[in-house]
């Protein structure tokens, strides 16, 4: 633990010396509209915000010769709880694994097969006030556990039939939870179809619909069969989708429609909109070409398909449908200071991913990127867990801080 706090005042004092606690504050316009608060970013005060690159790993994980405890292929999600110390989600052992600052295993939770932690299908976890964490497991089980791995509490929740809906937010003896919905189209009058996304609460002893928004977009076709007709869907590639994330007390509801994103009460009232003014990214005819020949080099190197299958992958290309436009963001995070880290949607071809961070306040701080094949699993102020993948496709956790870039 010494060494943790060392190396924790190192990297605060390397910050302050490189300019890290003094971001210039951009300015942010806030107006309500019908109670809503309206916090917008105008497009000439974006190209002052702060930019961040990765620094060097204070320790790095995994690794060609990993063992299953240390394999980063394997793991899906990840919280920090405190002190460096982090939880990542084993989507392979549907285990958790808690790691402190240097690397070092320092307990874990859960497993596959029979016994009292068996898990199922264990959701993200998330860091509660509260110092827990909690997730849900199959078939509607709230789960509580210490932040040291340690085993709380565990409920049944909803009806008996499980559930397919994954957890946001805690609410009093239950939790807020989302489910996407389908429905298949039965005539092909219009060309684009979104399903909706639910917000339910799920209690003890039942489950409430409290409200819902537009969901993925599926691009919609007509065909025939031995003279029947019949209706298909296909997702439409880069199309809106929605990001529904818990932002401490709250949701955050990005539809992929434009630059913004809603904060909701744990009930689904809408409370606030932060909007960026950003233009979207056209999906153009050249982009669309450099995806395909990119697809087209993947099929070729398949390695254990043959050349029908890889005839037959090749010839989905070609009822492959485009958006428009590209939605803005995929995913978001939130950090265990408060802040969320909205992940900018990345395309197959760029070689950046990038992330906007907020403030509590709802206003832009940071844009932190690194490169397009690695990922930020947690984060918390200026300490980030980031998934790396090398050259050699061989993976690593990297705990390490993010550096301002000139």
């Amino acid at each position: 633990m010494r060494k943790a706090s060392s190396w924790l005042v190192a990297g605060a004092l390397a910050l302050a010396a490189c300019g890290g606690s003094a971001d210039k504050q951009i300015s942010v316009a806030s107006r309500d509209s019908s109670g809503v608060t309206i916090l917008d970013h105008p497009a000439g005060s974006l190209a002052e915000v702060a930019r961040y690159g990765i620094g060097t790993p204070i320790h790095s994980l995994g690794g060609a010769g990993a063992d299953s405890l240390h394999n980063p292929m394997t793991m899906r999600s990840a919280v920090f709880t405190g002190h460096g110390h982090f939880v990542v989600l084993d989507g392979a052992s549907n285990r958790f694994v808690l790691f402190d600052s240097n690397g070092t295993v320092l307990g874990t939770y859960g497993r596959r097969g029979p016994g009292l932690d068996s898990l199922r299908s264990p959701s993200q976890p998330r860091f509660g006030s509260d110092g827990a964490i909690w997730f849900m497991d199959l078939p509607g089980r709230l789960v509580r556990v210490t932040a040291d791995l340690r085993p709380m509490s565990m409920h049944q929740l909803g009806p008996k039939e499980p559930v397919a809906a994954t957890a946001v937010l805690p609410a009093g003896n239950g939790v807020v939870a989302v489910a996407n919905e389908f429905t298949q189209p039965k005539t092909a009058d219009t060309l684009i179809h979104r399903n909706r996304q639910y917000l339910l609460q799920l209690r003890p002893d039942g489950v409430d619909t409290l409200t819902s928004w537009p969901g993925g977009e599926w691009y919609i076709e007509s065909s025939s069969l031995g003279g029947e007709k019949m209706v298909t869907t296909q997702p439409v590639r880069f199309g809106r989708s929605t990001v529904v994330r818990p932002w401490g007390s709250q949701l955050i509801v990005a539809t992929g429609d434009t630059w913004s994103f809603e904060v909701h009460d744990s009930t689904g009232k809408l409370k606030e909109i932060v909007m960026l003014h950003e233009p979207r990214r056209a999906v153009t005819v050249p982009l669309k070409d450099s995806i395909k020949a990119r697809d087209l080099r993947q099929i070729a190197s398949m390695q254990g398909a043959d050349e029908q299958m890889k005839a037959q992958v090749r010839a989905s290309l070609d009822q492959e449908r485009f958006a428009d436009s590209v939605a803005p963001f995929e995913d978001a995070i939130e950090a265990r200071d408060g802040s969320l880290w909205m992940a900018e949607t990345t395309l197959p071809t760029d070689s950046l991913r990038r992330y906007s961070v907020f403030d509590k306040d709802g206003h832009l701080t940071r844009r932190v990127q690194l490169p397009a094949r690695n990922r930020v699993l947690a984060a918390d102020s200026d300490l980030v867990l980031v998934r790396r993948v090398d050259a050699g496709n061989v993976s690593y956790f990297d705990l390490a801080r993010i550096t301002r870039l000139k």
